[in-house]
């Protein structure tokens, strides 16, 4: 029997456990792995199962997860960390209760201050800050008017509003400025009147605010979301694209020392200060047909491939919305394989649709007409 050594590059190696029982010199043997995050050469019952896309995007038929390749540890670290954030507080939380993937009765508040909801500017009453909250009922989400200030400098045509915890940014009470003071109830509005009166002791009402109600399209409100990207989404991002190039390539090609550097970025926040260096954004449709108008599906879209002999990266598209793309490394040193594969994680029909790879995904005539869940694709290049 070959065992391997401890602390080796092997994914799987052996050790002698101390003779146990009656002293009679039985030996037990015992696998040990080594997880792909922390580097750590473990026992078996030091792993468990790690879903390549998380659970919150989506449960899919034979959902692909790594064996024996994260630990535990790092497992629940992610499940707590910046999953739950990526889940919670980022633009696909938004699809996540868009798309009915959380119910709005377990909705309670986005977490965080990564999101912002407010009227469109260009419709009547734009800029005014809103609130997403479950209905009365939980049966869909509505949105509220919660208590807030709007500020029109002098010379300016726009207003700026301000919730009560955002306060702090109102200019100085120097400043000649009109105020505007919203709210859904008399309640609300006393209260901001008050916040207001103390940092403006001359602020001068001149009548009741009659703002005309902001335009509907089929009977629903726009509204306009902005969402920001910190390094820990950057962090939720990468290890998912992390995972599918582990699934695809293996945990010993995972391991090799070129990837240390995303690696420690995803597991240790360690890296350079600008955390674009791994992850990116894409402008482009990733499936062939696709245009900025027309969606072929809301799927979870990854891709891998090498960008050059030794640049390998992962366009990774959640909902086929945002983009992102990961760079795994820019300098690698091993041994090479050729890598150039893509899958449609479907959410709505719970399947996993292989792509068949080109310089651009292309999809076959017709299916670009359908919201389908079959891509399988044609090798040859989409019309200019």
């Amino acid at each position: 029997m070959c065992l391997g050594v401890p602390g080796t590059r092997s994914s799987r190696a052996g050790f002698f456990a101390p003779p146990r029982g009656s002293g009679s010199g039985d030996i037990e043997l015992q696998s040990m792995h080594r997880c792909v995050y922390c580097l750590h050469d473990l026992p078996d019952d030091s792993f468990n199962r790690e879903h390549v896309v998380s659970r919150l995007l989506g449960s899919f038929e034979n959902s692909p997860t790594l064996i024996d390749a994260v630990c535990a540890e790092c497992n629940s670290y992610f499940g707590g960390s910046i999953e739950l954030d990526f889940g919670r507080d980022s633009i696909e939380a938004v699809y996540r209760l868009r798309y009915g993937q959380k119910r709005p009765e377990e909705f309670q508040g986005f977490n965080g201050q990564r999101l912002s909801f407010r009227v469109p500017g260009t419709m009547p009453a734009g800029g005014v800050v809103l609130i997403p909250e479950a209905s009365p009922d939980g049966k869909e989400i509505v949105m509220m008017l919660p208590p807030q200030v709007g500020v029109k400098l002098q010379g300016e045509a726009t207003w700026e509003y301000y919730t009560e915890d955002d306060l702090d940014r109102l200019p100085s009470p120097d400043e000649k400025v009109e105020l505007r003071l919203l709210a859904s109830d008399d309640a609300g509005v006393q209260r901001i009147r008050a916040m207001v009166l103390e940092r403006f002791p001359k602020f001068r009402e001149e009548g009741k605010l009659d703002l005309p109600p902001p335009e509907r399209v089929d009977g629903k409100l726009l509204v306009e979301i902005k969402s920001k990207v910190d390094r820990l989404l950057a962090r939720a991002v990468a290890k998912v694209a992390f995972n599918y190039m582990t699934l695809h390539a293996g945990s010993n090609f995972a391991l090799n020392t070129s990837f240390d550097p995303v690696r420690r970025f995803i597991r240790y926040d360690e890296g350079g200060d600008d955390w674009r260096q791994f992850v990116g954004f894409l402008s482009k449709p990733l499936l062939a047909e696709e245009t900025e108008k027309l969606v072929v599906t809301r799927g979870h879209i990854l891709i891998l491939e090498w960008k050059d002999l030794r640049t390998l990266a992962v366009r990774f598209s959640p909902y086929n919305a945002i983009a992102y793309e990961v760079t795994l490394t820019e300098a690698f040193s091993g041994i090479w394989q050729p890598l150039k594969i893509g899958h449609v994680f479907d959410w709505m029909h719970h399947k996993i649709i292989g792509l068949t790879p080109n310089e651009r995904i292309l999809l076959p005539p017709g299916l670009a007409q359908r919201s389908a869940h079959v891509y399988q694709a044609f090798v040859r290049r989409p019309p200019e």
